[in-house]
């Protein structure tokens, strides 16, 4: 925490240097009432007048209204004004933030969200391409996908996801249908980038365009689309991804059709013939770590079904009580400048806990003031840090929750000025 601090010792003596004195002018009408001598404070832009401390800083950040920032800009609050920060990965002006192509990170695509472009998964961030004529068993037609740009995912009785294999002409309703020209993603490869082409005039490929793929965790793809080079194009969706068919398929399967039947089948890219070839999966949360295998991994390797234990026998789950216990402690520090100055606070049946305080000279609080005294410009701040010593910091936490300041080297003097108060 920091405050203006301006003393030679540990009490604060308050300097008011922002004053402005406007004379009230007179009229000379009849009606008028005559001001004499009379005058009124007005405190600069920025600043708040109070009656004991002057002119203060007026936190714009701090106070709802008072900010002008973009809702995804950080707000940086200064001696008289403030400014907004746009976030990593935007551009703008603080009250404006975008963000652009490729400045996202992984697994994240700049998209539009109202009139702003935001970050987003795009799982989660897309629109939906339902028409059942888009199954490449479907006839002819004169579709054609001018007014596609985004990101869609295919769903309804015409396919879930693209088809990866060349589609004969004059299919999904339209003359050349567009397949996508590679295999599907999983979903530890993020975001993707392919080619969907176009079959016309004896070519498979005779058009392309560039495709975005990103497998999801729900068991769908989604696709970022561009309009295709000419009329009349379509994308054309798989007839043997039919959603509803299938019981539900992880990331490393696809849903189906032999024979009638259909069941969801691990992609082909997924076999594997040695155990080192496992693929690991590791998930790293606030409170757990989760370690996946691949199901069709290991079903390439002969294991039909898999019990997974922890080779240490003596590592176990535990339950976590979020409860916590508090205990007010009552402490005036008034001596003058030190290094540190500690207390040792005792708690029955639990033990003592050394409590730090020390005075730094930066919001670094790696250098503290030495020596029994130092002399401060009205300008400048104090920084008083607390530290817990000897705790188990991964239970306990320290917290001030009253500090004040009093003009006098009397700690119970009856002005004080608090900068933190009831938190």
């Amino acid at each position: 925490m920091k405050w203006p601090f301006s003393s030679t010792l540990m009490w604060m003596v308050v300097v008011v240097t922002s004053w402005v004195i406007i004379a009230a002018a007179s009229d000379t009408s009849a009606a008028s009432k005559c001001c004499v001598r009379s005058y009124t404070c007005v405190c600069p832009e920025g600043f708040r007048l109070s009656s004991e401390l002057g002119c203060t800083d007026m936190d714009e950040c701090a106070e709802p209204g008072l900010s002008h920032c973009h809702a995804l800009a950080t707000c940086v609050n200064s001696e008289g004004n403030y400014s907004c920060v746009c976030p990593a990965g935007y551009w703008g002006d603080g009250r404006h933030c975008e963000c652009s192509p490729g400045s996202c990170g992984p697994g994240l695509d700049c998209v539009h969200e109202g009139d702003t472009l935001v970050c987003a998964d795009p799982c989660q961030a897309h629109r939906i391409l339902d028409e059942y004529w888009r199954s490449a068993q479907y006839g002819a037609g004169y579709a054609c996908d001018s007014d596609v740009a985004g990101w869609y995912r295919f769903v309804g009785q015409g396919g879930v996801r693209l088809a990866e294999t060349c589609v004969p002409v004059l299919r999904c309703n339209t003359a050349a249908p567009m397949w996508l020209n590679g295999t599907h993603p999983s979903s530890s490869d993020g975001i993707v980038s392919l080619r969907a082409c176009a079959h016309w005039s004896g070519h498979c490929c005779l058009w392309d365009t560039p495709v975005q793929v990103k497998a999801c965790a729900g068991g769908y793809y989604v696709y970022n689309l561009t309009a295709p080079p000419e009329c009349h194009l379509a994308y054309c969706t798989d007839p043997g991804s039919v959603e509803g068919t299938c019981e539900e398929c992880s990331v490393d399967e696809d849903c189906k059709s032999d024979n009638g039947r259909w069941h969801c089948q691990c992609k082909q890219d997924l076999s594997i013939t040695d155990l080192s070839l496992l693929e690991r999966r590791l998930e790293c949360g606030v409170n757990d770590i989760k370690l996946s295998l691949g199901k069709c991994q290991l079903k390439s390797l002969g294991f039909e079904k898999v019990f997974m234990y922890l080779r240490d026998s003596q590592c176990s789950g535990f339950t976590e009580r979020g409860d916590r216990d508090w205990m007010s402690v009552l402490w005036f520090s008034h001596q003058p400048l030190s290094s540190c100055s500690a207390l040792n606070i005792s708690m029955g049946g639990t033990g003592t806990f050394t409590v730090w305080m020390a005075l730094f000279q930066s919001p670094a609080y790696i250098q503290p003031y030495q020596g029994s005294s130092v002399t401060l410009s009205t300008e400048a701040f104090l920084y008083v840090g607390t530290m817990l010593d000897g705790g188990d910091l991964s239970r306990f936490a320290l917290l001030m929750t009253n500090c004040y300041a009093t003009p006098s080297s009397n700690a119970t003097d009856s002005l004080k000025y608090f900068i933190i108060q009831d938190r």
